[in-house]
């Protein structure tokens, strides 16, 4: 029981890690613009004052590659531990599966699912090992 609750915390750890990798990009962004705004209150950026009022638009950030790339690795963590938590349901090892789902969602899920349950070692009779043959 402590080994599940050390890997989910340590799930948790490492997802809120990543979002922040999403969103720290995004804080920089935002204090260059405010950085660009007090430039041009100040009449420091005049020309490029000029071109935007004539442009008349509306401009919309674009992610970078780098904030897609962050986010489908979260998507994928996060994914992962589907096929995780029904092999540790079904008494297999949490960490490793999750590594599996990450690498091959497609294939793991349906593994995950379809396979036997492992006998708890109580249930073993004497002589006889716990892996499925």
């Amino acid at each position: 029981m402590k080994k599940v609750l050390v890997f989910s915390c340590a799930i948790i750890v490492l997802s809120l890690f990543l979002a922040g990798l999403v969103y720290s990009q995004s804080l920089e962004e935002i204090r260059a613009q405010v950085k660009a705004e007090v430039r041009r209150n100040m009449g420091l950026d005049e020309p490029v004052k000029q071109r935007v009022q004539q442009q008349k638009r509306v401009d919309t950030p674009e992610k970078t590659k780098l904030q897609i790339l962050q986010e489908v690795a979260l998507i994928a963590m996060l994914i992962a531990v589907i096929p995780a938590t029904i092999a540790k349901i079904k008494g297999r090892s949490f960490i490793a599966w999750w590594v599996l789902g990450l690498l091959c969602f497609i294939v793991v899920l349906p593994v995950s699912v379809y396979m036997k349950k492992l006998p708890k070692p109580a249930q073993v009779p004497e002589g006889r090992s716990a892996e499925p043959s």
